[in-house]
């Protein structure tokens, strides 16, 4: 299961409050009439535990081992479901068609608590909490906007927890705590998103305006695998970074990783916590732009880090940019020009290549366009081709760019654009990406800098110059 989906329904952690046999063996059924949907899937966060086919009555039936209280998530098609499990009890439900979320209806011990979760993203939309509206609200209109949806949402809450017979406690703090950041990721969001859909320029706080995030307690482990909080933690993070950019606009892409880590220590001290912080903060740089900068943080992480899944991926991560280390083989690739012909990543062997992966909707990318266009005047007749590759969904946006703002340099197309050959070779995830090649083929730099960074230039000039 994707992370997307367990990050929208906050899944895939354990309460440790209580002990239960381990023998126990709690019970999902469930009944998904007038559907064509042929095997329903459990999953415990990212890992499948089970699968089952309906049967000829079209029900199903999952049995898994469980000595604590948990989150899961039953899947089938286009549907998923966000289930709560607590041992020696069972679930019931009865659903009709292939999205059989929305039909859902509950009988057993935790039925109302299941029914809560179920209902959660309708509640917030009754409440005006999803879509642009919130965010068109002025300063003080949001901050009573969100007293008001906390009150009802910790209402409905308690509601149900009432409603279930012997309830877990740690259900009822898990979810409060979820409606709490949340909330406080809305409040996060607002001076951004405000100042572009209402078109402000500047934006004036009242005083105490991030009270409700401010006062949040970020050392809750149990809250560690909660898609909400795991939100709050990475925008979170993000708006340490802006504050330090207004401060001091000397700060480069270099500096990113130094502030967030040195946030990540203000943030929280409980271990679970700040491992995850951590982890983000590794995986992010990894997955995005490259291990350079991160380098210094790798080996410490692993060598301390608890959790093994998120070890194997950072090592997972690092071995993919081994692969494209300096000398490391630039592959073999094929592009577009303008007129549909096939333009050859080996047609410019003998030169070094500068290579500017970018798309039209991309609005950084295009920021980085004057500067990419002096630096083809500057080395102009030099051993150095400006290659701009463009991974645009379709031909024609990219073909009317070009045309409209008259564009120089060679311009070249990526066929099936973020799943093309180049972009699953260099593990490009976020545009725009710079790399440089060398004469005989070989990597330079598989994450160069851009056009607008000085060092650019430096860098082509000691390189032409040692070429000679």
């Amino acid at each position: 299961m994707n992370k997307v989906l367990s990050a929208a329904v906050g899944l895939s952690f354990l309460f440790t409050a209580c002990n239960f046999e381990e023998d126990a063996k709690p019970g999902i059924t469930g009944h998904i009439v007038n559907t064509d949907l042929e095997w329903v899937y459990l999953y415990g966060g990212d890992d499948l535990l089970d699968s089952a086919k309906l049967d000829s009555t079209q029900t199903f039936q999952f049995n898994p081992e469980l000595t604590e209280p948990g989150y899961y998530v039953l899947a089938a098609g286009d549907g998923f479901l966000a289930t709560y499990l607590e041992p020696k009890s069972s679930l019931e439900f009865t659903a009709e068609g292939e999205n059989f979320s929305s039909t859902a209806s509950f009988t057993g011990k935790t039925a109302p608590a299941q029914a809560y979760l179920n209902e959660k993203k309708e509640l917030r939309d009754s409440l005006g909490l999803l879509g642009r509206e919130i965010y068109l609200l002025e300063p003080s209109q949001i901050l009573e906007k969100l007293d008001q949806a906390e009150a009802t949402m910790n209402t409905r809450l308690e509601k149900a927890v009432k409603a279930s017979k012997d309830l877990n406690e740690g259900f009822k703090k898990v979810e409060m705590a979820e409606i709490d950041f949340m909330l406080a990721t809305i409040l996060l969001d607002y001076p951004r998103y405000h100042k572009y859909f209402a078109g402000k320029e500047d934006l004036e706080l009242p005083e105490g305006f991030n009270a409700r995030i401010e006062n949040l307690d970020l050392n809750q482990a149990h809250m560690v695998e909660n898609g909400a909080f795991q939100a709050f933690l990475r925008k979170r993070l993000n708006q340490k970074l802006d504050e330090a950019a207004t401060l001091d606009s000397t700060i480069t892409e270099a500096d990113v990783v130094n502030i967030k880590m040195e946030a990540a220590e203000e943030m929280a001290s409980a271990p679970e916590v700040r491992e995850f912080i951590t982890y983000e903060i590794i995986r992010e740089q990894l997955m995005y732009y490259g291990p350079t900068d991160v380098e210094p943080y790798v080996q410490p992480f692993l060598e301390t880090a608890k959790h093994e899944k998120r070890k194997t991926e950072i090592q997972e991560l690092q071995t993919k940019w081994a692969a494209l280390s300096p000398g490391s083989p630039a592959g073999k690739f094929v592009f577009e020009n303008p007129e549909g012909e096939p333009v050859p990543l080996s047609k410019f062997s003998g030169k070094y290549v500068y290579i500017d992966v970018w798309a039209t909707w991309c609005g950084p990318c295009k920021r980085e366009i004057p500067s990419l266009e002096v630096l083809q005047e500057e080395f102009k007749g030099e051993d150095v081709v400006f290659l701009s590759v463009s991974v645009d969904d379709g031909r024609k946006e990219w073909k009317d760019f070009l045309t409209e703002n008259e564009l120089g340099g060679v311009q070249v197309y990526a066929p099936r654009a973020w799943q093309s050959d180049l972009a699953t070779y260099y593990n490009i995830k976020a545009i725009p990406r710079f790399l440089l090649i060398d004469p005989e083929g070989k990597i330079v730099s598989a994450t160069a800098t851009r056009p607008s960074n000085p060092e650019t230039k430096e860098q082509l000039e000691a390189l032409l110059e040692k070429k000679g």
